[in-house]
């Protein structure tokens, strides 16, 4: 599978169990990027990936992906902690891409900017790489 059809399983997957916030791809110019829903959205993006085994024709494929969270509000019912638990839930809960599960590997704090608190969140799906794929 490639990396954009896995970015997208994992936006539709958001998008269907978090209604309420935006789901989109990360924006292309961070910078003119503006919060305009009024609660939040959830913006996911490809990190990379570590291969193991160089010399072997199978290798595994470690593809990270990262979910950032931006809220209006810290700890109300649709603030920070409370979307964090439901983006970790969707993308770990029955959610397989070609078989495959996501698996979170970290979470933390990036800073807040006026009424805006900023989340990242990754997630590694494990998979089998063939040379020459």
């Amino acid at each position: 599978m490639k990396i954009e059809e896995i970015e997208t399983a994992i936006i539709e997957k958001l998008k269907s169990d978090i209604p309420d916030l935006s789901v989109e791809p990360f924006p292309d110019n961070v910078k003119d990027y503006e919060l305009i829903h009024p609660k939040g959205a959830v913006l996911v993006s490809y990190e990379g990936s570590n291969y193991t085994n160089p010399r072997l024709e199978q290798q595994a494929r470690m593809i990270e992906f990262d979910v950032i969270v931006i809220v209006r509000n810290l700890r109300s019912h649709l603030g920070a902690y409370d979307s964090l638990e439901r983006v970790r839930q969707s993308i770990t809960n029955d959610f397989y891409v070609e078989n495959l599960k996501l698996y979170p590997l970290s979470e933390k704090f990036l800073f807040v900017e006026e009424d805006k608190w900023h989340y990242e969140m990754r997630f590694m799906l494990p998979s089998v790489y063939f040379i020459g794929e």
